[in-house]
């Protein structure tokens, strides 16, 4: 649904008076750009939903400081600078795996690790004797 400049400069400034039905009008006019903009970022579709839906979180915070110029170079170069900062955070941070555990050179079955502060791996759970692995860990 494309809309004039002028209709989205009334639209920004009545969002900044707080007016919800032009917000909900701004979200829907331009949300299929920015779902299309963080789908090629993180090419999952759950992921550029959430991601959309943490940049229009974030034009609502911002909406103040949008200057007059044009709305939509500005809302996605916004969208743009979230989804590399996500990217940057998952490449920091990859997820946490399940990964085989060994105690005294023993794989413990059912062993679940994750990463703890500073890049640290910490047991999350045991299955088996527990109470002997924890003993070991100090505990």
């Amino acid at each position: 649904m494309a809309i004039a400049e002028s209709e989205t400069a009334e639209l920004v400034d009545r969002c900044r008076q707080g007016d919800d039905l032009a917000w909900e009008r701004l979200v829907r006019t331009f949300q299929g750009r920015v779902y299309a903009l963080a789908y090629h970022y993180v090419r999952d579709a759950d992921a550029a939903r959430d991601l959309a839906q943490e940049i229009f979180v974030r034009v609502y915070q911002k909406i103040d400081t949008f200057s007059g110029q044009a709305f939509l170079p500005w809302l996605l170069r916004l969208a743009r600078n979230l989804c590399i900062d996500r990217l940057r955070r998952i490449k920091a941070r990859p997820p946490a795996h399940d990964v085989p555990v060994e105690d005294d050179g023993h794989t413990l079955a059912g062993a679940r690790s994750t990463a703890g502060p500073r890049g640290m791996w910490a047991i999350t759970s045991v299955s088996g004797n527990e109470s002997s692995w924890n003993r070991s860990l100090g505990g």
